[in-house]
């Protein structure tokens, strides 16, 4: 069991250790010295809830501006226009 356990690991792409410890680092990064600036277990989980949906919308952003297209310069344009191939 253990040596299908490491082996079903291996083949995982990727850490997802070093995944959630870079989060963590994005979460409390903004703040000084790493702590929030707030006291009291609800204001601290509004705190970390925002940081944590603009770490997201973040990510989100720089994902769908690298999935988009690049755009097409004035030639290339021109060419599609008149429809001759690339």
């Amino acid at each position: 069991m253990r040596r299908r356990d490491l082996q079903a690991r291996r083949a995982h792409p990727q850490n997802l250790r070093v995944a959630v410890e870079a989060t963590m680092r994005v979460l409390k990064h903004p703040f000084r010295a790493g702590q929030l600036p707030v006291r009291g277990l609800f204001r601290m989980t509004c705190v970390l809830l925002g940081s944590a949906l603009m770490v997201n919308v973040r990510r989100l952003t720089a994902y769908l501006k690298k999935k988009a297209a690049p755009p097409l310069d004035g030639s290339a344009l021109a060419q599609q226009l008149a429809g001759v191939p690339a």
